[in-house]
């Protein structure tokens, strides 16, 4: 069910949410985000809407459960596509070679593994993979520049048997990109609060429409292509 789009800046939810009290559906999909969790949160709790029933598309995240109360989000569902936890081989070899040892800069150690952090790590893996894909084309060990490192993210194929070496299979999918395709998979998993913690509900990554979603973003792109006079580029004629 999809009720009329929060007000921003989200602190006023109410009129929102006494529609999806009336309507009465079965899931409820919320793009809220940051501290607009918070007030959804409130303004369930008020209309007799049960946590099980939400699924948030942006992440709802330590904080946010901090905030409202561990219990209360009991049954909350989130689709993430990196998978927070420190029990992630990575995670673990992070928490002992860092800050174990008193070496890492996180101000608040218990941060560690929450999906901020894991989203941070993914980011680093993306970016160094990025720039050992770009030294093999244009000289390993030498500096690269912003054009090369480029097409270093715009050649990225993290398959399960490169993740596995990272350390870091199950915390993000498999991700190939493209000239033409800068998301990758696309895919998600899903996870729901039990009272003290996250857990994985579908082992197995899970694929968008992505012909669906890709005649969006092109569209979307080629209208502001147009607006702000960008040029197009030919993936096909660039290799």
């Amino acid at each position: 069910h999809s009720g009329a789009p929060n007000p921003l800046p989200g602190t006023d939810q109410a009129s929102v949410w006494t529609q999806i009290r009336r309507a009465g559906p079965d899931w409820i999909i919320s793009w809220n985000l940051s501290a607009m969790h918070v007030v959804a949160a409130r303004e369930m709790k008020r209309n007799g809407i049960s946590m099980e029933k939400l699924i948030v598309s942006n992440w709802f995240n330590e904080v946010d459960i901090a905030n409202i109360g561990s219990a209360e989000v009991k049954g909350i569902k989130r689709g993430t596509n990196v998978v927070g936890g420190k029990d992630h081989p990575l995670m673990k070899q992070i928490a002992a070679d860092l800050y174990a040892k008193g070496k890492g800069n996180m101000e608040d150690a218990s941060r560690v593994g929450s999906v901020y952090h894991v989203r941070g790590v993914v980011h680093g893996i993306i970016t160094v993979e990025a720039i050992r894909k770009a030294q093999e084309k244009y000289g390993k060990g030498k500096r690269m520049t912003a054009e090369q490192v480029r097409w270093g993210l715009e050649n990225l194929n993290l398959d399960d048997v490169r993740l596995k070496a990272l350390n870091a299979s199950g915390m993000m999918p498999p991700l190939k990109t493209s000239c033409a395709d800068h998301e990758g998979s696309g895919m998600v998993k899903f996870q729901t609060w039990d009272g003290k913690q996250w857990k994985v509900v579908t082992p197995n990554w899970v694929a968008p429409d992505k012909e669906m979603i890709r005649k969006l973003i092109v569209e979307s792109a080629e209208k502001y292509a147009a607006e702000k006079k960008i040029p197009i580029r030919d993936c096909a004629k660039e290799g």
